[in-house]
């Protein structure tokens, strides 16, 4: 919170407990289900506090933990990427089931993710933006799920920043400044 004092946060939690939880750290939090909201439309039969409609907005990042249960975890990425600005980040936990079933929605959401997240080059480890963690990797909060992480932007996945432009304001050419950046770049820990 400290990192982000300017960030605006928003949570939608479904579960009371959790809920309240969450409230600690984001400044609006609605106790409710996810997929009944969209994006700059209010929210039918609910309102705030102060009797306004809610109302969520287009957002730059947006961060899941959503239940796998039934592909549950695919409607809601869907879902949260329809609330993305444009260039806005969603990361998601999800089960790895999305990795290799071969039902249609799986398979579908594949080819979803695949075109419409970045660019996946050969060092990935699946191609389609989904980063395999560790097998237990949330046994500490019950779950022996296997878990994956899909990233709409890629840095995650591929693990390195991926330079778009240069503006560049110095004598140096640029791939003179390219090599400088690269030699900071190494000592990033992000």
């Amino acid at each position: 919170k400290r990192a982000c004092s300017e960030a605006e946060i928003t949570a939608i939690e479904i579960d009371p407990e959790n809920a309240r939880a969450l409230s600690i750290k984001a400044r609006s939090v609605f106790c409710d289900d996810f997929l009944r909201f969209e994006p700059n439309k209010p929210l039918s039969g609910r309102m705030t506090a102060l009797n306004k409609e809610i109302v969520l907005p287009l957002y730059d990042r947006a961060v899941l933990n959503p239940p796998f249960r039934r592909g549950a975890d695919v409607e809601h990425v869907l879902h949260a990427w329809k609330f993305l600005k444009p260039g806005g980040r969603l990361v998601s936990i999800m089960s790895s089931h999305v990795t290799f079933a071969q039902d249609k929605r799986s398979a579908e959401f594949r080819a979803f993710v695949k075109k419409n997240a970045a660019r996946f080059d050969d060092e990935d480890l699946d191609g389609f933006g989904f980063l395999t963690l560790p097998a237990g990797s949330f046994a500490a909060a019950g779950t022996q799920v296997n878990t994956v992480v899909v990233d709409k932007t890629g840095t995650l996945t591929r693990g390195k920043p991926t330079l778009v432009d240069i503006q560049n304001f110095s004598s140096l050419e640029n791939h003179e400044m390219v090599g400088i950046l690269a030699s900071l770049e190494k000592k990033s820990e992000h």
